[in-house]
């Protein structure tokens, strides 16, 4: 009997059959070798590379933009030694550094540090150590760290044929770099896919690290290779981040390097052992420095306008500025620089010139317009002299209540405040007027004070507001005492505030989530998983979810947010679950399973999409 579709042995191929499966198999692997060794980047020892560079970086707070950095260099790579671990000293050559709409002139400590070499060591195409002179100020490190960082070219695996992943370091932190080849010979694509970590500088504790997350918007990038040499590099990245509890800064970068020649060594130039006796090692996983600017741009912002002109100009945009939110976007971008531009140069001149400092006060009781920008200006400057004059404004009973409130207001977001200025607030804690500033304000004063390095004072100021937690009986005041203790990030706090999940009230149990906003503490995954879960408010829900992005990835919050994605009656609290399983998939593959029911099953269209590309995203 004949059997028709009868499945034949593979023993039992015909000869012909099996040699075209292996020239077929050749072509595919000799395809892929050529495209490996058409990347190949090979540095020769003691040759110069010579680049141009021009680096922008355009930051944007809620939408605004308060500081522009634009940077056009020559730039020079000198390998010191070649093979398995390449070490490179980078320096640039007539850097041009404008801040805002200012340049950096050549005499300015920052354009002076900006000459002095950086060195790496490339380790398959990854940067794995970095070597600096001692005393560089931060942002010239950050922008070496930022331009060695797009040398990196990393190696693809050997099954790994149509792209790659790696982990890279850039001077924002630690980030999956997805590789695919480009459209030519030579050429790869590179995106950034997500921060994993990211380099804070200073005593930063685990929730400042969370606070500073960074968010990849958007990422694209090209690297072309020829003759063994990279020639030419553009790369645009959004970042977006949260400074504030709830302010979200998104900054804008674009880079584009181009090989122009590949020369002898300078005569003069310092040989490796001189190099290495002048730099200090630096890893790629340490952030640099103290986290303190130190008035380090102020020189760049001061524009030669006196107090008066400042002022005046301050006083002028206070009054137009509600006509400026009408009309052409670019004319509003340009009066928002202008903006920008006028407030840094007014923080510069009260750093720099106390004296100031008493002509701001006079301004603001007289009733100017600029009376806020003011207020804010001195706090942004943040001296011991502005802050006791915002003090002594807001203890001021002559002046009314709007301008007392107003001082409080940018008082409490002073960037390191003075022992006066916490000692007022603890005065304040049973002022009528004043006493919700005074708990945030000394919530947020804990905090810093732990960052700096402090921890007793910092325990204690934490534990008066645990203290006036436990006295409050009513709604308000219990909500007050959460928000201070939201602000203070004290994980010492959490069992004073677990009961309070348990609250009638819906917006004390909100608010009770929140304070864990920031504490670092394996313990805030169980506090929080059981309401996103289980709470019967939408609005309860939320709120778990909002504080379940700013942690890393657990058991307890990855059950929480499948059944928050899977059954959530709020949708928008599903597409945020969904969001947020999307973010982890690359840590954890099992979530793969969640979204693939979510993108078959979800009733809402938005929802199944998020689902999608998440899965998309991951397989990318």
């Amino acid at each position: 009997m004949k059997h028709i579709g009868q499945i034949r042995s593979p023993h039992s191929r015909s000869p012909a059959l099996l040699a075209a499966l292996v020239v077929a198999g050749t072509i595919g692997c000799g395809r892929h070798d050529a495209r490996r060794r058409a990347i190949e980047v090979g540095w020769r020892e003691g040759a110069r590379y010579v680049y141009t560079a021009r680096l922008t970086s355009h930051a944007g707070l809620s939408g605004q933009s308060p500081f522009d950095v634009e940077l056009t260099t020559g730039l020079e790579l000198v390998p010191l030694r070649e093979g398995a671990r390449t070490e490179v000293a980078m320096t640039l050559v007539g850097p041009r550094l404008s801040v805002g709409k200012l340049v950096v002139p050549d005499r300015d400590p920052l354009a002076a540090a900006l000459v002095r070499p950086l060195l790496f060591t490339l380790e398959g195409g990854k940067i794995v150590d970095e070597r600096l002179p001692a005393g560089l100020p931060a942002p010239v490190v950050g922008i070496h760290r930022m331009l060695a960082a797009a040398f990196q070219l990393s190696t693809p695996g050997d099954q790994q044929k149509d792209g790659w992943t790696a982990r890279e370091y850039d001077a924002t932190g630690g980030y999956d770099a997805a590789y695919a080849w480009g459209a030519e010979p030579g050429v790869v694509t590179k995106r950034k896919v997500q921060y994993a970590e990211v380099l804070v500088a200073g005593n930063a504790d685990a929730a400042t690290r969370a606070r500073v997350a960074a968010q990849i918007a958007a990422s694209s990038g090209e690297l072309r290779v020829k003759d063994r040499a990279l020639a030419a590099i553009n790369a645009a990245d959004t970042v977006t981040s949260q400074v504030l509890l709830k302010t979200p800064v998104s900054v804008e970068t674009k880079l584009a390097i181009d090989l122009k020649e590949i020369a002898a060594p300078r005569p003069d130039a310092p040989g490796r052992d001189a190099l290495l006796a002048a730099t200090v090692a630096l890893p790629v996983t340490q952030a640099y420095g103290t986290g303190a600017s130190n008035g380090m741009f102020d020189k760049a912002r001061l524009d030669g306008r006196t107090f008066e002109q400042l002022a005046a100009a301050l006083e002028a945009e206070a009054r137009d500025q509600a006509a400026s939110s009408q009309g052409d976007p670019a004319r509003r971008e340009a009066q928002l620089g202008e903006r920008v531009g006028t407030f840094g140069a007014m923080v510069s001149l009260l750093r720099a010139q106390p004296a100031a400092i008493d002509k701001a006060i006079a301004k603001t009781r007289s009733g100017s317009t600029a009376a806020h920008g003011l207020m804010d200006a001195l706090a942004a400057a943040g001296s011991d002299e502005a802050q006791a004059a915002l003090v002594a404004l807001m203890m001021d009973s002559k002046r009314g209540d709007d301008v007392r409130i107003a001082a409080a207001d940018s008082l409490i977001r002073v960037q390191r405040p003075s022992k006066k200025v916490i000692d007022t607030l603890e005065a304040l804690l049973t002022d009528p007027l004043l006493r919700e500033h005074a708990v945030f304000g000394l919530g947020t004063a804990s905090r810093r004070l732990r960052e700096a390095g402090d921890a007793e004072r910092s325990r204690e100021i934490s534990d008066r507001l645990v203290t006036l937690l436990r006295a409050a009986q009513k709604p308000q005041d219990q909500i007050r005492c959460l928000r201070g203790i939201a602000n203070s990030a004290y994980a010492g706090a959490l069992d004073a505030v677990r009961p309070l999940l348990a609250s009638p009230d819906t917006s004390v149990r909100v608010a009770s989530i929140e304070a864990s906003w920031l504490m670092n503490d394996p313990a805030v995954d169980a506090f929080i998983a059981a309401p996103m879960a289980k709470d019967g408010e939408a609005r309860v829900r939320r709120a778990a979810v909002d504080v379940a992005a700013r942690r890393p990835p657990s058991a307890a919050l990855e059950g929480a947010l499948t059944t928050v994605a899977l059954s959530d009656a709020d949708a928008a609290n599903r597409q945020h679950a969904v969001e947020l399983l999307g973010r982890w998939l690359v840590q954890n593959g099992k979530l793969r399973a969640v979204l693939e029911k979510v993108a078959a099953n979800d009733a809402r269209a938005e929802i199944r999409e998020a689902a999608k590309s998440a899965l998309a995203l991951q397989k990318a």
